[in-house]
Order: C-alpha cells, then structure tokens, then sequence
C-alpha cells in the first residue's frame, strides 16, 4: 500500500512538471500577429522567428562607406520597415557587394560565380512581381529598365513550397546554425520578409517555415540573404520586432 501511494505521488509529480514544461514550449511559440494600419503589412512571431507579408513595393539601398546603424538609415528614408539585405565584402564601414548588384539600371557589381549565392533575385518594382533565376541562366542585359533591383544571393530555401534541398546542401553555411534573414514571394504577389533570433540550419528553419498557418493555401518561395551578425529588422510602428536595428549594414531593404 505504501509502494502504491509513492508511486500515485510520482506519477502527480511529473504529471505537473510535463504540464509546466508544456505550457512553457507552447507559451514560447505562441503566434503574435500584427497589423499596421497604416499599411497592409502583417507582422508574425513565432517565437524566434519575425515575419513580415506585405503587397507595396520594397527598396534596395547600398552605401559603401561608413554605414549607419539600420534603425538610422530607415529614419532617413521613411522606411516603415526593413531589414539588413545581401551579402558584402570587407567590412561594414568599407563594402562591396558580394556578387551582382543592380538598382535603377545602374550596374554595382557585376556577376560572379559563387558556391553560395547561387541565384539572382529579380524583383519589378512597378508590379511588386519576384522570380528567382539560376546564376547560370541570367543575362543582365535582358533587364536594363531602372524597375528592376537584381542582386545576386544564396541559397535558394524553399521553391513553391517544396525545400530547396539540393542547394541548402551545397551552399557554403547552409547546413550550419546561424542566425538567418530571408525573402521571397507568395503566389498570390505578396512579399515575406524574415529574420531569425534564434540560430537555425536552412533546412530545419524552412520545415518549420512550411507549418505557419498564415502561409497555408499559399504557394511560397524563400531564398536567404546575409545572415550571422548581419541578421537585423527594423519596424517603425511595432518596436517588438526590433532585432538588432542598431547595426551598421551596407545594403538594406526597405519598405515605405
């Protein structure tokens, strides 16, 4: 009888610890959701995870030398949103971009091979459309209009919602933990933008990405941007998705 009544009061005991430990996982990835009235942004979180979905077009900004802090930069531009963009080189008070760059027409950087940054993103200004184009099969001169912003990064993540496996694994950080920022497009022509808190390998990053229940019923392609200690948002109206806006990045995106 003893024994009997040890064993109910261990039982209880973890049964209330189970119940705590539970309640903690689920408190942490409870979904957050805004939405900027003043905009037709959304604003996600999950956890460590901040994702933003909008339809206005976004803006691309390169500044070579002394850099200032993101939050800073979107002041200056009126940017309601952004976040840090593509790979550079050397340091973020002298960069250069990794790989090919253009903005209104005007050639930045030329195209370079690269293990990583194995896609071109195009991006329409004028009709907010986005496309991802292997390195191998891009040709600048097939867009000279000042509508296009095209820079080149990698690697591709997800592709019309199935993982993009081949490349995640070929890339040079891919199958590592990093800090991560990513963009892409919705089938119905909407925008995501995201950031990580939280070190993620790409591959487990995008299984948890296809399981947001604001993505379902939607066809989604994400490829991902310089991450690490670059991996930076910045929100004008909902401080709370803040994450690191006091860091000092040469490229950046924005969206007014």
């Amino acid at each position: 009888m003893k024994h009997l009544r040890i064993l109910t009061i261990t039982i209880i005991i973890l049964g209330v610890i189970f119940g705590i430990w539970r309640f903690t996982i689920d408190k942490k990835s409870t979904l957050i959701k805004q939405t900027d009235n003043q905009s037709d942004i959304q604003y996600y979180q999950h956890g460590n995870i901040y994702l933003a979905i909008f339809s206005q077009a976004f803006e691309l900004d390169f500044t070579a030398e002394n850099t200032q802090p993101l939050d800073l930069q979107a002041k200056s531009k009126d940017f309601q949103l952004a976040i840090n963009a593509n790979y550079f080189q050397g340091s973020y008070e002298k960069a250069q971009p990794a790989g090919f760059l253009q903005i209104n027409g005007e050639n930045i950087q030329t195209p370079a091979p690269d293990q990583q940054l194995t896609h071109v993103v195009i991006y329409n200004q004028e009709t907010q459309q986005m496309e991802f184009m292997e390195y191998q099969q891009f040709k600048p001169e097939n867009y000279p209009e000042k509508k296009y912003i095209l820079f080149q990064s990698g690697p591709l993540v997800i592709a019309n919602n199935e993982i993009a496996s081949q490349f995640i694994e070929a890339s040079i950080n891919g199958e590592g933990s990093y800090l991560r920022t990513l963009i892409g497009f919705t089938d119905d022509g909407r925008t995501l933008i995201l950031i990580t808190t939280q070190r993620y390998k790409l591959a487990d990053l995008a299984a948890k990405i296809l399981t947001f229940p604001e993505l379902h019923n939607l066809r989604i392609s994400l490829i991902n941007l310089d991450g690490g200690p670059s991996t930076a948002m910045y929100s004008r109206n909902f401080p709370g998705f803040n994450f690191n806006e006091n860091q000092g990045l040469p490229l950046i995106i924005g969206v007014k």
